[in-house]
This record gives structure tokens, C-alpha cells and sequence, in this order.
């Protein structure tokens, strides 16, 4: 009995119509089974390489290899392609047409406090009045001392009002804008404070720890 023979040719043939077929990525997993897993036809062909005549071995194991070398390409190759187009499949799923008019979504408004304190504003501009901010969190000379409200004043108290620190409070009326206005010595004096005060009571209905307050100086 003589030296099995490989067939290089006819088994080139069948690993093209193997490849040829495949049009999924299922099929690409079959294809990598039946030719290059442990029990897969390569394997076993390598296998029986050492039953060759020493004149066909090398020949019939570089073609192997080639053979091997083709497959793993095609199948790398063959995996990217398949994983644009499902890449593109899903963006086209996902398309959004920036060309289409944008659906209406209602804008917000403004508070009705802010359109007050607008109001007044431009009620007040004519007359030369400059509309001033000023901290919140106020130092206890600007907020007492300035207004000459001593230190035993009850509006002092813990009570009435929120200290942050020793020195300084969540201001208790916009009168300490004023203040600061007035500090400057400009003359005339036309300035109008809108703002937020904070006085320690407790709430209820009519009744909140911080409310809006408007002076005029």
C-alpha cells in the first residue's frame, strides 16, 4: 500500500465554494468549524502530513499552509464587512432627517416676581432711577449698624434673624442696598432695590422665610 496523496487542487476548489457561500456571519463561524477547529478538515489534512513521502511533505504543507492563510483572510476581511454594514443598517434605523422642520415645545415664561420688578423698572427709568443689586449674605454693618438699629434691637435676635457667621446674615430688607448706595456720596441719590430678604419666622399660608422686597431712596 503506498503513501496517501493530497489533493491541493480539488481541495482549493472546495474551500472557495465554502467561502463563496458564506453570506452571514453564521455561515463565517461554520466555515471556521468545519475547516479550522480541532477535528476541522485542515487539521486533520496537517495531521496526515507525517504519512507523506518525504519528497511530497513539503510541498503538500506549504499548500496547507497557503490554503490555511487564504481561509483565515477571507474570514477576517469577511468579518469587518459584515460589521460596516450592520453599522450602517443600524445608523440608516437611526436616520434623523435634520432637514425636517423641529416639532413645537412650549418655551418657558417669566416669573411673575421678575415681570414686577421689570415693570417698576421701566416705570421708574424716566424719573432717573437706577435699578441697584446687592448681597444677599450681608455683613451686620450694612444690614443694622449703618440704619443706626442698635445691638440690643429685637430685629437683631437669632429669633428674627438668619446669621450665617459671626458678623454676617442673610440680609432682612433691601435697605442695606441702600446703604451701600449712599456710602458712595453721590448726589442725587435715585436708586431703586429689588431683591430677596430673609426674616426667621415660621412658615404657613401667608408666611415664608424669604419674600421679595422693592425700595425706593
Amino acid at each position: 500500500m503506498g503513501n496517501p496523496v493530497i489533493d491541493l487542487e480539488n481541495l482549493r476548489l472546495e474551500l472557495e465554494r465554502a467561502m463563496s457561500a458564506a453570506s452571514s456571519v453564521a455561515d463565517l463561524e461554520i466555515v471556521k468549524r468545519d475547516w479550522l477547529s480541532k477535528d476541522g478538515v485542515l487539521k486533520r489534512l496537517f495531521k496526515d502530513l507525517r504519512d507523506l513521502s518525504p519528497e511530497d511533505k513539503p510541498k503538500t504543507a506549504a499548500g496547507l499552509n497557503q490554503l490555511r492563510d487564504i481561509l483565515e483572510s477571507f474570514l477576517r476581511e469577511k468579518a469587518e464587512q459584515f460589521a460596516v454594514a450592520e453599522s450602517e443598517q443600524a445608523m440608516q434605523a437611526e436616520f434623523l432627517d435634520l432637514s425636517l422642520p423641529a416639532s413645537y415645545s412650549g418655551y418657558g415664561s417669566v416669573h411673575p416676581v421678575t415681570k414686577v420688578e421689570r415693570q417698576i423698572a421701566q416705570i421708574l427709568r424716566p424719573f432717573g432711577f437706577e435699578n441697584v443689586l446687592g448681597p444677599e449674605i450681608e455683613t451686620e454693618y450694612y444690614c443694622f449698624d449703618a440704619l443706626n438699629i442698635p445691638p440690643h434691637h429685637p430685629a437683631r435676635d437669632m429669633q428674627d434673624t438668619f446669621y450665617v457667621d459671626t458678623g454676617h446674615v442673610l440680609r432682612t430688607h433691601t435697605t442695606s442696598v441702600q446703604a451701600r448706595e449712599l456710602q458712595k456720596g453721590k448726589i442725587p441719590v435715585k436708586v431703586a432695590s429689588f431683591g430677596r430678604v430673609y426674616r426667621n419666622e415660621t412658615e404657613d399660608a401667608s408666611h415664608q422665610a424669604m419674600f421679595h422686597q422693592f425700595e425706593l431712596v
